[in-house]
């Protein structure tokens, strides 16, 4: 569980990025922001069965009253109540790693996932598992409001989607340039883990089933398409490669698999075959995350391009020999559609 001392540094981080005064709920909002991919599961706990207080939040609290009387922060006798806020002595005190104007897009997406898997979890128990476009909606916004500027996200309506099968596409900015693809997410089956590789297209769509839908218009339009599949599941087997393991940004952490990307083209061979499970579909991807990791690696268009270039479709979940043909063909189909673009003019649709 976070230790009291690292809870202390969050508070003071939060609070530097709220101008070092704030309300209760919009602390832990940043914090949950923030750090959310850092906590483990007795972080995100109840506190109790009658106390429905996540206990990372009750750690909050107590790891503030010793940052009081440390001078760090001002007492509610001066504040007012629910209000914290940061001294002199506090602001000193922030650490300088958490100075950053804003969070970085790795440790959001990753804090994206793992707020996935837990209310896939708690949904289940609770026989009200969010549907698809909930988690979905959740998502872009807060990628896109966290990001203003180097995030454009194009959410497609139900009628764009009967006609081109995706649910959204993303232009993400670095120094370099942009990097972009279209995006159709699945959540698999709260029941049995099923994942509808196979659901049938709209009425008015050219071709019988979505994913040919998708598949022929990222093509048509020359954008990489990715399936990004919602579960709480773990992987049959470690996909070479592309594992949840710990980067710069958060430590190895399996509920990064609760948002994983394959291509289009590995998801058109997963239907082929048959295998519509959420587990073997994992083993072929990768947690998002790795998408926008841009550590080693100098800019996110290389992030996405290695990232890519990890992912291919075996026949076989045990399957761990490379195929060059594919990977030869992947290559040179994500170096022409994975481009960079300059500052300010995204591709729009």
């Amino acid at each position: 569980m976070t230790s009291e001392r690292e809870m202390a540094a969050w508070i003071l981080a939060a609070l530097h990025e709220l101008q070092g005064t704030a309300e209760t709920h919009q602390v832990f909002e940043v914090i949950r922001r923030r750090f959310g991919s850092c906590m483990d599961a007795e972080d995100l706990a109840d506190v109790s069965p009658w106390r429905a207080e996540q206990r990372w939040r009750n750690k909050a609290h107590t790891a503030r009253r010793p940052m009081i009387e440390k001078g760090l922060l001002h007492s509610g006798d001066v504040t007012g109540r629910n209000v914290w806020s940061l001294t002199a002595a506090g602001t000193a005190e922030v650490p300088a790693a958490y100075l950053q104007p804003a969070v970085d897009l790795c440790s959001r997406f990753r804090a994206s996932a793992a707020d996935v898997q837990w209310r896939t979890r708690l949904g289940r128990s609770l026989r009200l598992a969010p549907a698809e476009t909930t988690f979905t909606d959740d998502v872009l916004l807060t990628l896109a409001a966290g990001h203003r500027g180097s995030v454009s996200v194009q959410r497609f309506t139900s009628a764009q989607e009967a006609r081109n099968g995706a649910d959204w596409e993303w232009w993400i900015r670095d120094h370099s340039g942009y990097a972009g693809f279209r995006m159709q997410a699945k959540r698999a089956a709260p029941g049995n883990g099923r994942i509808a590789f196979d659901q049938k297209a709209a009425r008015s769509a050219p071709a019988g089933e979505q994913i040919d839908v998708f598949d022929w218009r990222c093509r048509n339009d020359g954008i990489a398409g990715l399936y990004c599949i919602y579960s709480d599941a773990l992987p049959v087997t470690d996909p070479p490669g592309a594992t949840a393991s710990a980067c710069p940004h958060g430590r190895a952490d399996f509920r990064q698999w609760a948002c994983t990307v394959l291509p289009v083209d590995t998801a058109l061979l997963l239907r082929r075959l048959g295998k519509f499970d959420a587990a073997t579909a994992l083993s072929y991807g990768a947690p998002w995350y790795q998408l926008v990791c841009s550590e080693p690696v100098r800019s996110v268009t290389d992030s996405v391009f290695q990232c890519f270039s990890g992912l291919r479709p075996r026949t076989s979940p045990c399957d761990a020999a490379p195929s060059a043909t594919w990977r030869s063909t992947t290559a040179t189909r994500i170096s022409s559609t994975v481009r960079c673009f300059p500052h300010g003019s995204p591709r729009s649709r």
